[in-house]
């Protein structure tokens, strides 16, 4: 998703690369629901909690959908179009760390 933002928001590439990087960003963030889903049977600390963490998954992401749009358009406001790459490059750095984190636990047994 970061390179595809790289991509779309760049002034040098085509407006057919743009496009394209841009519609393989929509795709790549619609695969997060499945992800939250498909990951909730591994993580759940008890399957009596699955839809409780499903919530929980699904209310960060409607959260970022909320803040994400605000945040891009706070810095490119300020910044230009340019600066918006990095932060979601920055947001793709700290979601693979959460994973990280969150898969070493669960591979440690503390859930």
């Amino acid at each position: 998703m970061a390179l595809s933002a790289f991509g779309s928001l760049s002034t040098n590439v085509s407006g057919a690369i743009a496009y394209g990087v841009s519609i393989l960003f929509s795709f790549m963030s619609g695969l997060i629901p499945v992800v939250i889903f498909d990951n909730v049977p591994r993580f759940a600390p008890h399957s009596d909690l699955n839809g409780a963490t499903i919530g929980f998954g699904m209310q960060g992401n409607n959260i970022g959908l909320l803040v994400g749009p605000v945040a891009a358009g706070a810095i490119t406001a300020a910044h230009g179009w340019s600066a918006v790459p990095p932060l979601i490059a920055l947001i793709c750095l700290g979601a693979i760390a959460l994973a990280v984190r969150m898969f070493s636990d669960h591979v440690a047994g503390r859930n």
